[in-house]
Parts: C-alpha cells; sequence; structure tokens
C-alpha cells in the first residue's frame, strides 16, 4: 500500500542545486560574455548523471501518485490527482505518463466512484494530457466512451464543465477523433460554462462534408437559441457560435437547410 505520509508538495529534485552551483561555475552570472570550450568528459557525465537522477525521481513520483489513486480514500485520492495534473502540464512527462498507462489507471479511478471530487479530478488529469499532444488523444481516444460516462452522470455543473472539458481536449484538433453529436448538443443546452466550451470546440472544426453536417445538426441549430440569451457571459458564446455557424455555411447542405433570413440573423 502506498505511503500515506507523503505531501502534497511537487516533487523536490536535489540535483536541482548541484546543476545550479556547476552552471554558475561555468556560465557565471550572466552579466558577463563567458568563452565558450568544448564540454569535458567529467562535465558531460556531471550533466548526465544529473538529467538521469531528475528523470528517475520524476517516474518515482508518478507512481507514487498513481498508487494514492489506486488505493487511497476519496480526500488522498482528489489530492494526488491534483498533483498530477499539476505534472502533466508538461508534454514530455504527458507522454510518458501515457507510456506508462496511468491515463487508464486514471480513468478508472472515475468511473468507479461516486465521489465527484475524484471524478471532477480525473478529468482535469485527462484535460491536461490531451490539450496540444497528438501522442496522449491517441491514448486516451478508446477512453471517451468512459468520459461521456462522466459527463452523462455529472452530479453538478462544475463535474458536468470539467467533464466535457476532457472530452473536448481529447477530440479538438485531432484528424480522426470526433465527438458523438448527443453529447455536443447536451453540452451546448447546459450551463452557460459547459455550453461555451461546447460551442468553441463546433468552432473549431476545420472541415463539414455532408455526413458531418447532417450529423451535427441538432447541435447547429441549439446555437440559435443559445446565442440569443442575454446573460454577458454569453458573449463569448455568440461569438463561438458564429464562428462554427460561418464554417457551416461553406457547405451547400447546410445553406439549403437554413435559408430563413430570422434564423441565419439570431445565429449570427
Amino acid at each position: 500500500s502506498p505511503d500515506m505520509s507523503s505531501s502534497s508538495t511537487p516533487p523536490d529534485f536535489p540535483m536541482w542545486n548541484a546543476l545550479l552551483r556547476w552552471s554558475l561555475a561555468q556560465g557565471g552570472d550572466g552579466t558577463s560574455e563567458t568563452k565558450k570550450e568544448p564540454m569535458s568528459r567529467e562535465d558531460r557525465e556531471f550533466l548526465g548523471n544529473v538529467m538521469k537522477s531528475m528523470t528517475v525521481d520524476i517516474s518515482k513520483k508518478l507512481g507514487e501518485e498513481l498508487q494514492f489513486v489506486v488505493q487511497g480514500n476519496d480526500e488522498e485520492r482528489a489530492r494526488a490527482l491534483e498533483t498530477l495534473e499539476e505534472m502533466v502540464l508538461d508534454l514530455d512527462i504527458a507522454k510518458d505518463f501515457c507510456k506508462l498507462g496511468g491515463h487508464e489507471t486514471v480513468i478508472k479511478a472515475a468511473t468507479s466512484t461516486n465521489d465527484s471530487k475524484t471524478r471532477s479530478r480525473a478529468c482535469g488529469v485527462v484535460a491536461a494530457l490531451a490539450q496540444n499532444e497528438p501522442f496522449c488523444q491517441d491514448a486516451l481516444g478508446p477512453f471517451l466512451p468512459d468520459l461521456y460516462q462522466i459527463f452523462e452522470s455529472a452530479q453538478s455543473d462544475e463535474e458536468k464543465r470539467v467533464s466535457f472539458g476532457a472530452t473536448s481536449a481529447v477530440v479538438r484538433g485531432h484528424q480522426s477523433l470526433q465527438i458523438r453529436p448527443d453529447i455536443l448538443l447536451r453540452a451546448i443546452q447546459s450551463s452557460s460554462r459547459t455550453s461555451s466550451k461546447a460551442l468553441f470546440l463546433l468552432s473549431t472544426f476545420e472541415t463539414y462534408d455532408e455526413k458531418y453536417v447532417e450529423s451535427y445538426s441538432a447541435a447547429l441549430e441549439a446555437i440559435v437559441s443559445t446565442s440569443q440569451q442575454d446573460d454577458p457571459i454569453f458573449t463569448q458564446i455568440r461569438e463561438s457560435a458564429s464562428r462554427a455557424v460561418v464554417t457551416a455555411a461553406a457547405q451547400s447542405s447546410f445553406r439549403q437547410r437554413y435559408q430563413n433570413d430570422e434564423i441565419k440573423t439570431a445565429a449570427l
């Protein structure tokens, strides 16, 4: 079982101090030009040992936090997930995390509990993993049904927002992953913050072929009523809605279906 005395602070790398001292000794304090010379064998070995030590520490820390995710109580699990979310914001660590299968552990933790905090924290980790990292998106793609499940069973608006945000991060900008149309529609019809995320995702779709427009037609229609709300927070939503509709309007089938001037004016 994990050592539950572990703190929630980020990993401590003792070798950083040694690296800093070495760097200052080699290059001064940065206020004057330093002479560039080939790195000696001893220096190369030192740097290699430092980097190896830091890599081991990171892997060890990931493993320790994943133990909390698997075996800890709800409070410990939520704390560990928060720590993991901070760590995987680094793209290299994110990829290593997925190679270790950490993403599977995180999603399993979310789908096997009714604790809203754990589920939300797990979705936060997924969102951090997936954003702008195709390797992690590929790894997370098979788990989209699990993210849909979390979204559909969300116990609060916040959990719904975070779970949809994780789903959006997995599919956004990916060449082959698409969100299930009914999930997108439900998100558009949710609270303002979730709706805003859904419309932003819809506005980022790069191409609309005939089949694509048809499958998302209900979501596109929902934009009309959603974008007419007067709440100031819907300013961003209206902007995202406009981009989505304009992009879809490049497709002839969409134009043919929506010739009503009143609808076009409301949407745009």
